[in-house]
């Protein structure tokens, strides 16, 4: 297929552009990185001597190292080291696990370094792929895009390439595997909604008759459930099911359609009671503080102890230029949310507007305000909103999505820079 070969060759080009720029990226702000590459010197001589590349000292020291900043410093030692630290329960387990336990018993720092960079990657290109087959399938039903669904999709993949994210897509971090998880949910749950059935009395029954499309739709629960394993704002994918449990009580023939979002649910319930009871099982009760909470929850504890996160915690003099990072993406976000709900309304978006609308509340009132601009990137509906702008007859929206096009470009080629130098944001 055209489209795809074409997000092939255009993820090679970015990456390959980003790859020059943090090779040529002079110096790091803050060396505190070092300590921690100092300790696995002698893993880099093994690589060194048992490579029969001759650059490869010049790639591990001028482009590997640079990926080792702000998180990524927690993520790589984890990926080699067993969890010591409480404030370390705050980096979600399955991400850095993938990594450790797919490098052997006696892992190599830098091998483990260089597979997590593989496979962050690889999830980034994969997950604009099914972008692709989502916004293709969603938008052909409707009546306003349905003849440049697959033009919307394949600008919409186009775009995802050069999120606002930036290089955290690109860097071992996790937002690559969530955006390819929630992606994969969102299509899956799609899948199984696609061609419901009109019954006798004019309403229609949201899950198809077949029984793959119930399995589908649990399978979407099961993948959000193992997203929220690898990041924990994909506890906010939680809102699909509980939108689905409305509709389909209130348009479903068959009200017994009602237990599939209960079902698909409660395997992200379950998922959020192992993670609590795992930490719980290891320091309580003799920690006690967070130990003796109605609710103990050492992730809540330790974003706020250690972080400092909490309601309006963050709206501080000094994090004003937070807020101005943040701002491009608050601000193209909450533009889809009302371009799809009062100018172009698609019913099948809702569920996601929901979810980006409650990730915006998030990071503007309760997180670090400038993560926004990287984990925005795990729901679709900043792509979706560029892409049907483009493809629109509204000049403004036109006008609009191209000067932010060229704004994302400019803001990817600088973020790099600034990641590979050590400096904000984060």
């Amino acid at each position: 297929m055209n489209e795809i070969w074409s997000i092939l060759k255009a993820a090679s080009l970015v990456k390959f552009i980003q790859i020059i720029i943090i090779y040529f990226t002079p110096v790091r702000f803050d060396t505190s990185s070092q300590i921690l590459l100092d300790k696995y010197s002698t893993d880099k001589l093994d690589i060194i001597e048992s490579s029969r590349l001759p650059f490869i000292r010049e790639f591990l020291e001028g482009v590997v190292e640079k990926f080792v900043t702000w998180d990524s410093v927690y993520f790589a030692d984890l990926f080699v080291e067993d969890i010591k630290y409480e404030h370390q329960f705050v980096f979600c387990p399955l991400w850095w696990r993938l990594i450790k336990h797919s490098s052997g018993e006696t892992p190599n720092f830098y091998t483990s370094l260089l597979r997590s960079l593989a496979i962050s990657n690889i999830c980034h290109v994969a997950s604009s792929v099914v972008l692709f087959f989502l916004t293709r399938s969603i938008f052909s039903r409707s009546k306003l895009f349905g003849q440049k669904s697959t033009r919307l999709a394949h600008l919409s993949s186009m775009i995802s390439l050069v999120s606002p994210a930036g290089v955290f897509l690109t860097a071992p971090y996790s937002e690559s595997l969530c955006a390819l998880l929630s992606f994969t949910a969102f299509y899956l749950r799609d899948a199984s909604l696609r061609g419901s059935k009109v019954g006798t009395d004019g309403k229609e029954s949201t899950l198809k008759s077949q029984w793959y499309s119930k399995i589908l739709y649990l399978l979407s629960g099961t993948v959000v459930a193992v997203s929220f394993g690898v990041r924990a704002n994909a506890l906010l994918l939680g809102a699909l099911f509980l939108y689905d449990l409305y509709d389909f009580y209130t348009t479903s023939e068959a009200h017994y359609d009602c237990v599939y979002p209960l079902i698909a649910g409660a395997q992200l319930f379950v998922a959020i009671i192992i993670q609590n009871w795992h930490a719980y099982s290891i320091f309580c009760p003799q920690r006690g503080e967070w130990c003796n909470y109605f609710i103990p929850s050492l992730f809540r504890y330790a974003q706020k102890h250690y972080w400092n996160n909490g309601f309006l915690s963050y709206w501080t003099p000094n994090n004003i230029p937070n807020f101005l990072f943040a701002l491009p993406t608050i601000l193209i976000s909450t533009l889809g949310m009302r371009f799809f709900t009062v100018e172009y309304p698609v019913k099948e978006v809702l569920p996601v507007i929901i979810v980006n609308g409650l990730l915006l509340m998030g990071g503007l009132l309760f997180w670090h305000v400038q993560i926004l601009t990287r984990v925005a990137s795990f729901t679709p509906l900043m792509y979706w909103f560029l892409a049907a702008s483009l493809v629109s007859n509204n000049s403004s929206y036109k006008h609009f999505a191209k000067f932010a096009l060229q704004f994302i470009v400019i803001w990817t080629l600088a973020q790099t820079s600034l990641f590979a130098a050590f400096l904000p944001p984060a």
